[in-house]
């Protein structure tokens, strides 16, 4: 199921089952040792979670298959993944408070635009882990809020408000 959401003006769309809850297992079970603090690159009070970073285009490369089997229209512009993963692991207690994604530039001539988000676990392993959105960076309402689902995949802009709990 598809569902999608529109917030100041921007597209968040959230796809179930975008993988299966085996392929979840099988992309986080050998990575879990390798999560290392977030903090070295952020001040504590904005992020406090586990991170990894992977340069991955085997894997980006099949994702983003996956993505274009969807069909949207609203990705038709979409040429490929960034080849840098990022996995977070958000322990009792972590967050990354409210922020915008930022842009990557693999070359002079492209950038990214959208952040693709993909669950590795859901809420019946732990409690809390939703992604809010806000409106603007000074209004704390949040206009929208996504569960953790294993396998779900929400795709959305980079200059959407929005935190990790």
């Amino acid at each position: 199921m598809i569902t999608k959401t529109i917030i100041d003006n921007k597209l968040v769309i959230e796809m179930e089952n975008f993988i299966s809850e085996g392929e979840c297992d099988q992309l986080l079970s050998s990575r879990i040792p390798k999560f290392e603090k977030a903090i070295s690159h952020y001040p504590k009070y904005y992020r406090n979670n586990d991170r990894l970073e992977e340069d991955n285009p085997v894997l980006t490369k099949e994702l983003f298959n996956k993505v274009k089997q969807l069909k949207l229209d609203e990705l038709k512009n979409v040429k490929r993944l960034n080849d840098k993963l990022r996995f977070c692991q958000y322990n009792q207690g972590q967050e990354f408070t409210k922020h915008q994604d930022g842009v990557y530039y693999p070359n002079e001539n492209e950038a990214s635009s959208l952040t693709f988000l993909l669950y590795l676990n859901s809420t019946d392993q732990f409690t809390g882990g939703e992604t809010q959105f806000f409106n603007s960076k000074t209004d704390n309402r949040v206009v929208h809020e996504i569960t953790p689902v294993k396998g779900k995949l929400v795709i959305f802009d980079h200059t959407l408000w929005h935190n990790g709990n």
